[in-house]
């Protein structure tokens, strides 16, 4: 499924307001917004780094974007975690379960964690991921348009005045619905309903 096509059927914009590049723009914009609400995540492996007594963070860490949702061994126990700075650089201590912050013995270097990445050739964007970010990109075009429309006047005799405060209401109305279906697929997808 194309983000754009998405955008393209939610618009029918056949005055043709929008440009191509204004598209695109808002479909960047929806891009951002769609991996902050509906992250991309990864499963890796952690590397032990013995001299911190600490992980290395995983190899596809963004600092600022990524955040780490769970560590476990290879049992399953999930584990305590926290992210530590040494020396200038970023590590993963993590910690006993049920121990309080009581560092895991050496023998537990089987970890792994599941975290939050940006999307890249080896982990592109999933179906679910196109949708919403055609749903929010129509949801933001919506708004342009009706912004566009109560901006619009003609200066003709009042007697032959089109009336553009009722188109953008109508597509303030339909923003208002695209932006309620993108929260209620979005609730749905996150909690597998």
């Amino acid at each position: 499924m194309n983000p754009l096509d998405i955008l393209n059927d939610i618009l029918q914009d056949t005055a043709g307001i929008l440009t191509d590049a204004q598209k695109e723009r808002l479909i960047e914009v929806a891009k951002e917004r769609v991996l902050v609400d509906y992250p991309l995540f990864k499963i890796e492996q952690l590397t032990y780094e013995p001299n911190v007594y600490a992980f290395y963070l995983p190899s596809g860490w963004v600092d600022g974007i990524s955040f780490i949702e769970s560590v476990w061994d290879s049992v399953g126990r999930l584990y305590r975690w926290s992210i530590v700075i040494v020396n200038e650089a970023r590590y993963l201590r993590v910690y006993q379960p049920y121990l309080g912050y009581q560092l895991i013995p050496t023998t537990y270097l089987n970890m792994w964690v599941r975290y939050s990445t940006i999307p890249s050739a080896t982990l592109p964007l999933t179906e679910k991921h196109n949708y919403l970010i055609g749903v929010y990109a129509g949801y933001l075009g919506l708004e342009e348009l009706a912004n566009h429309y109560a901006q619009s006047s003609d200066p003709t005799m009042t007697v032959d005045v089109v009336n553009y405060r009722d188109k953008a209401r109508i597509y303030s109305d339909r923003a208002d619905k695209i932006l309620n279906l993108y929260y209620k697929t979005l609730s749905e997808w996150r909690y597998g309903i």
